[in-house]
């Protein structure tokens, strides 16, 4: 099944209270976390406002680039990460090993960030670890908080 998810990941009193345009509500998960998904921003203005048009339009950046994410989320995901690690998640999946970024952010610091296109192996699973996410017994992380019925945003976000 091809998926497509773009968000962050932390506890929702540190999640909900973060201000960023490309972040949407928080939606609630398992084990007491939450996601902000990432919008995109040319959605978030007319096409007729040239003016917002054009400042939206650097807020954008490719989500497997990881330093552009960091650089993008970094002041606000440092300043929630000082309460509770909080992390950036991007996957694609179209069949085969999926493309991943991840960025954590753990006491105010950027500590780890890396692409699946530079390593040969899962991202999404360590970077849930990293922020206190404990796999059920038969099942991973992904699973485990639910992450099934996200897998699609742009499907999904609009849903009451």
């Amino acid at each position: 099944m091809s998926y497509t998810l773009t968000a962050v990941f932390g506890r929702p009193d540190v999640l909900v209270g973060l201000t960023h345009p490309l972040l949407a509500p928080t939606v609630r998960l398992a084990q007491g976390f939450a996601l902000r998904p990432l919008v995109d921003p040319m959605a978030l203005v007319a096409p007729d406002d040239e003016a917002a048009y054009a400042r939206v339009r650097e807020l954008r950046f490719d989500p497997l680039d990881v330093d552009a994410a960091a650089d993008a989320l970094g002041p606000v995901l440092a300043q929630a990460s000082e309460r509770s690690p909080v992390a950036y998640v991007h996957i694609e999946q179209y069949g085969g090993a999926p493309d991943e970024a991840v960025c954590v952010w753990k006491g105010g610091d950027l500590v780890w960030r890396a692409s699946g296109e530079e390593l040969d192996e899962r991202l999404s699973p360590e970077a849930f670890a990293a922020i206190g996410v404990e796999p059920d017994d038969d099942t991973d992380a992904f699973d485990t908080l639910g992450l099934g019925r996200h897998r699609r945003t742009d499907a999904w976000l609009g849903e009451p």
